[in-house]
């Protein structure tokens, strides 16, 4: 009996070892599966780490591809390679490029081997006696100092004219150059004449802009001819023919590239003074001439179509001004030059239509027109005290009815308006309904007498001891009352 309870004790005693041993290896197992899971994470998360390092710099400088660049240019002319655009440099990207190598025959002149390319771009000049492939060498730099080459082939082909002889090529290139000038102003004219037309068909009536003509496109908003945008649109036309006949007169060369080389600064600074003008002279006249729009509700037909002459456009408060003489002469003179140099541009060497570009203007002529510009603004900015009467309405008033004058430098104390041979004083209340240094109205008196001319009255408005009597283009104005 003692040895079965010996017996079983030993048994349970081995067996409780071997249970803590199973639970001590266990327990050590879960213990190193979870220093392992710790450390599979921790490697896990250092990845991410390194990668969203690695991502950060990659999205600021994309992996570098220098591709090949393939030109073509005519024998002896020149061309410009944008690198950043040849590349589809990335918005952002801080690339730069080097030359590595110089072409055998043209010249990219002033890069030599090893400089910095200047904004990416590369000029080539096309040798005048070789013709087949060129090729130089560059490479891209980042910000991680990595570098790839990439190889451009320019090939410098001779042109094959689609017209041979130069003197007809020219001839056709300046017809067609009008033509479609003449072309493209009948269509302007055409569309108008259309909004005429429904206009004409229209119960209502008609208004100031579908009465207008395709020549009003030089007159100012109150149909007054305005010697800046008649300035601007000679210019318009000028450059219009210059630049499509360059074009016409290398494409029938076969010359199809892209105008290489500086643009006309000179010019284009001219061109943006023609702009710039009539801007000027209307907001100078938006703020020295009252606005009356508010007060006109219709306007006749009849008075519709009686238009200033265009020989207004050299006028200044009812006489000839010197200014507008001077920026009148001085753009006729400049387009007229121009059109020399133009002329010569051409005739210089008519039967290579490689170098052909769009001439400029010489500076002399840019500074003659920017000063009489300036001469012309300064006038019309001036301040003047000249009583100005600058519009009436209605024309066509009955006795006791209302009329409006409307102009400058009128005074703010009541003074005198002569209608005719009839005066209206400044005490008489019942006829002079109010006075301002811009805006007079009165009311026509029902015994103003018969008027001295057939066609109408005229109107004076005196100020201390100046008067002023309302014209326009050239003519009095005159009132009909009934």
């Amino acid at each position: 009996m003692l040895l079965l309870l010996m017996s079983v004790f030993l048994i349970l005693l081995c067996y409780n070892e071997e249970t803590t041993a199973n639970a001590t290896t266990a327990n050590a197992t879960t213990a190193n599966a979870t220093t392992a899971n710790a450390t599979t994470a921790n490697a896990t998360t250092a990845n991410a780490t390194t990668a969203n390092q690695t991502t950060e710099p990659a999205q600021n400088n994309p992996p570098l591809e220098a591709s090949p660049v393939y030109e073509k240019v005519a024998l002896g002319a020149s061309i410009t390679i944008d690198l950043h655009m040849k590349n589809n440099q990335p918005a952002g990207a801080n690339w730069t490029y080097q030359l590595e190598s110089l072409p055998l025959h043209g010249s990219v002149q002033p890069i030599n081997i090893g400089d910095a390319i200047p904004n990416g771009i590369i000029p080539y000049q096309a040798a005048a006696n070789f013709t087949g492939n060129d090729y130089l060498k560059y490479t891209i730099h980042n910000q991680t100092s990595s570098a790839k080459v990439g190889l451009i082939t320019i090939n410098s082909y001779v042109p094959k004219p689609i017209i041979p002889d130069a003197i007809l090529r020219i001839i056709v290139s300046f017809v067609i150059a009008i033509l479609l000038i003449i072309a493209i102003t009948l269509a302007a004219w055409r569309i108008i004449s259309k909004l005429r037309q429904n206009a004409a068909n229209t119960a209502a009536g008609m208004n100031l802009i579908n009465t207008s003509k395709f020549w009003d496109i030089i007159r100012s908003n109150d149909m007054d001819p305005s010697l800046s945008v008649f300035q601007f649109f000679l210019w318009t036309i000028v450059l219009m023919f210059v630049v499509f006949s360059v074009y016409l007169i290398r494409m029938f060369g076969g010359v199809t590239e892209v105008i290489s080389g500086p643009p006309p600064i000179a010019l284009l600074a001219l061109t943006g003074i023609s702009f710039v003008t009539p801007f000027g002279s209307s907001l100078i006249s938006s703020l020295r001439y009252p606005k009356t729009d508010t007060v006109i509700k219709e306007i006749s037909e009849g008075s519709q179509n009686v238009r200033p002459p265009l020989g207004e456009m050299l006028r200044e408060f009812g006489k000839p001004s010197l200014s507008r003489f001077q920026m009148f002469g001085w753009t006729w003179i400049s387009i007229v030059i121009y059109l020399f140099i133009y002329g010569a541009e051409i005739w210089r060497d008519y039967g290579n239509v490689v170098n052909l570009s769009v001439p400029d203007v010489f500076p002399i002529l840019l500074a003659l027109m920017g000063l009489s510009q300036s001469v012309f603004l300064g006038a019309k900015a001036t301040v003047t005290t000249q009583i100005e009467i600058t519009k009436v309405f209605p024309l066509k008033v009955t006795r006791g009815g209302h009329l409006s004058i409307f102009g400058l430098n009128f005074g703010n104390d009541r003074q005198d308006v002569w209608l005719g041979t009839r005066r209206i004083a400044y005490d008489d209340r019942n006829h002079l309904l109010s006075w301002s240094d811009g805006r007079i109205d009165i009311m026509i008196p029902a015994d103003i007498p018969e008027p001295l001319r057939a066609d109408g009255y005229e109107i004076m408005v005196v100020r201390g001891g100046s008067s002023k009597i309302a014209f326009k283009g050239g003519l009095p104005i005159l009132i009909k009352i009934s």
